[in-house]
């Protein structure tokens, strides 16, 4: 389910998600462009692009942590049916919010181990090995985009409960 009946809080993290969504379209394009470019490179001059592969991979982890929070937010995973057909509508709504929860606690797992490793990438001042770029940046979108996601689903459940408390 979207977030159009969420808290009034959803706003901020509605914006957030969509400005997220257009730097991993960003993140896209420059795959995009490194990759074809390097192919190019490669096949006409002989001169792959040193730390390709990194910036591609970079690029990936951007555009994955980044268009994640917006997927959240708008209810747009790919959900199997499978027992919506055997339970009554008020079995389903319950079963929903109790998967929200369960996503949340999750996320929230997910984002206190990053934050260890990521932690620990920036003490250590871990590089990548061509490009010698810092390996914390690529835990940033990590880190912000679990959080925003965190949120997203957070309002989402907040309304779930909301709506299953006043029996709607």
């Amino acid at each position: 389910m979207p977030m159009e009946d969420a808290p009034v809080m959803q706003w901020p993290i509605e914006r957030i998600t969509r400005l997220l969504t257009h730097l991993a379209g960003v993140s896209l394009t420059i795959m995009m462009l490194v990759t074809v470019a390097d192919v190019f490179l490669r096949n006409v001059a002989d001169r792959p692009i040193l730390g390709s592969v990194e910036i591609v991979q970079g690029a990936l982890v951007y555009m994955v942590f980044f268009g994640i929070p917006e997927t959240f937010r708008r209810g747009g995973h790919i959900v199997v049916d499978v027992a919506d057909h055997l339970f009554d509508v008020r079995v389903i709504a319950w079963l929903d919010a109790f998967a929200r929860i369960l996503t949340l606690v999750f996320l929230a797992v997910m984002l206190w181990t990053m934050w260890g490793r990521a932690r620990d990438a920036y003490t250590f001042g871990d590089v990548t090995s061509d490009l010698g770029i810092p390996l914390v940046g690529f835990w940033i979108p990590l880190i912000f985009g679990g959080l925003c996601s965190l949120l997203a689903v957070f309002f989402l459940a907040a309304r779930d409960v909301k709506l299953l408390a006043r029996g709607s």
